[in-house]
């Protein structure tokens, strides 16, 4: 027999005299620990994996949510945006060609912002709406 095999089969024989020591030492406790632990171990780790799963499965749904919810507010932005731009063009369209009349309603427009908050995207000055 080739010197590999000598060492594998010592091996095996005194791991196998080993536990049959450790095991005639233990008493019924020991014993039944033993026989349950290798149970033990595979519901723990069926449970941490189930729960993986169900948590991996939940937070992808709260990732597609939170994504949605922004490119909506994105795009209720950019609605807004392009409205507030609607309303300057169509209040250019309105006034005179002139290049004075332009520069005199940009320069009013152009007065610094009002520090209150407002939702509605027309009560901002034009040049805050332009600033997108």
């Amino acid at each position: 027999m080739p010197a590999s095999h000598d060492k594998t089969h010592s091996f095996i024989s005194r791991s196998h005299r080993f536990l049959s020591h450790l095991i005639r030492r233990l008493g019924l406790r020991g014993r039944l620990l033993l026989a349950l632990l290798p149970s033990i171990v595979i519901i723990l780790m069926a449970t941490g994996y189930a729960s993986y799963k169900a948590s991996e499965e939940f937070i992808d749904i709260a990732l597609e949510r939170s994504v949605k919810q922004h490119t909506l507010a994105i795009s209720h932005e950019m609605e807004q945006h392009l409205e507030s731009c609607r309303t300057d063009l169509l209040f250019f369209a309105q006034e005179k060609m002139q290049a004075q009349a332009l520069r005199s309603a940009l320069e009013k427009d152009s007065a610094p912002a009002p520090t209150t908050i407002s939702n509605s995207a027309t009560s901002r000055p034009l040049a805050a709406r332009r600033s997108f």
